[in-house]
């Protein structure tokens, strides 16, 4: 997936969209138990709005932004992971997602 997906103006604020698809793969002869950990940010100013727009059924930390899921992969399984969120912030300022 593009990583960053679109981005739109409306009246004084900026939106952007991102995506992410992480892929996971058993390449062992056995099932095995997993967990996958990532973020969404969060933002420490007001007037930049960070939003989860689906969390990929993962267990999701709103505080934090830990995405967390359980894996449970057959042997030679892949999984495919996506999650995605929406950042709002004012047309005069730039963000950076680190």
């Amino acid at each position: 997936m593009k990583d960053f997906t679109t981005r739109r103006a409306i009246g004084g604020n900026q939106r952007d969209s991102y995506a992410y698809e992480i892929s996971v793969r058993n390449t062992k002869n056995e099932p095995v138990k997993i967990t996958v950990e990532d973020h969404i940010p969060v933002s420490q100013n007001s007037q930049i709005e960070v939003t989860p727009t689906d969390t990929g059924n993962a267990k999701y930390n709103k505080d934090t932004g830990k995405l967390s899921w359980e894996l449970n992969l057959q042997a030679n399984e892949t999984k495919k992971l996506n999650y995605k969120f929406e950042v709002k912030y004012p047309k005069d300022k730039k963000i950076g997602l680190y």
